[in-house]
């Protein structure tokens, strides 16, 4: 017997996995928008904090996640000085999606 399980839909769950969102890269790591300059912010932004004592947050790791993705990326070019590849990353200006384009 094959099992096969699908989270949502198929063509998101592809989208997502090989990171051919405009607003994403692969592991749900977003891209920032234009206005959002400082990684500090960019990070605390996205690393939900727990609300409830000992109650679990996934995304409270967004920094680490954050920096193994753009390392796997860059290897050592990655470091603090460069906000851990930040830097490197391109801010959108607006939403790119398909229904923009059609």
């Amino acid at each position: 017997m094959n099992v096969l399980v699908l989270r949502g839909h198929s063509n998101i769950q592809g989208l997502t996995d090989l990171g051919l969102m405009s607003n994403l890269l692969p592991g749900y790591i977003t891209l920032p928008m234009e206005g959002e300059q400082d990684y500090e912010e960019y990070i605390k932004k996205r690393a939900m904090q727990p609300l409830r004592p000992n109650q679990l947050s996934y995304w409270k790791n967004y920094h680490a996640f954050h920096v193994s993705f753009m390392k796997s990326w860059w290897g050592d070019n990655i470091t603090a000085e460069n906000n851990f590849g930040f830097d490197m990353l391109p801010k959108l200006d607006k939403s790119y999606d398909m229904l923009q384009v059609f």
